[in-house]
C-alpha cells in the first residue's frame, strides 16, 4: 500500500491548464504509471503518483472538465481512499470533485 498523503497534492497537468488536488492514499498507485504510458504519458514511472492521476484526468477530459464523466473515468482506475478535486483553465469557476472512502465538502465565500 502507497504511504497516506498527510497534506493536499497540488499537480498541474495539460501545460499549466488542468489542476488537480488530491489527498488519500492511492492504493493501486504501481499500476498508474503503465495506464498513463499506454495513454501517451511518457516516464510516468519516474512521475509522482499524483501528477500520473492528473495526467489520466487531463488524458480523460481533453476540456470537457465540466462533465463528471472524464473525472469519474478516472477516478474509477483509482483504488483506495481519497478525494480529487479538478478545475481546468478553459472552464472558469467550475470545479469538479471525486472521493472514494472518504468524504469530500466544498464551500464558497
Amino acid at each position: 500500500m502507497a504511504p497516506p498523503i498527510e497534506t493536499p497534492t497540488f499537480i498541474l497537468a495539460d501545460g499549466g491548464k488542468l489542476a488537480l488536488i488530491h489527498n488519500g492514499i492511492i492504493e493501486n498507485y504501481q499500476a498508474l504509471p503503465r495506464i498513463a504510458e499506454r495513454r501517451g504519458y511518457r516516464s510516468a514511472s519516474a512521475k509522482p503518483i499524483p501528477e500520473v492521476a492528473a495526467h489520466l484526468v487531463a488524458s480523460a477530459a481533453v476540456r470537457r472538465v465540466t462533465s463528471l464523466r472524464p473525472l469519474r473515468q478516472s477516478a474509477n482506475q483509482l483504488h483506495g481512499a481519497f478525494t480529487l478535486l479538478v478545475t481546468h483553465q478553459d472552464q472558469p469557476g467550475v470545479v469538479v470533485g471525486a472521493e472514494a472512502k472518504l468524504t469530500l465538502s466544498g464551500g464558497f465565500g
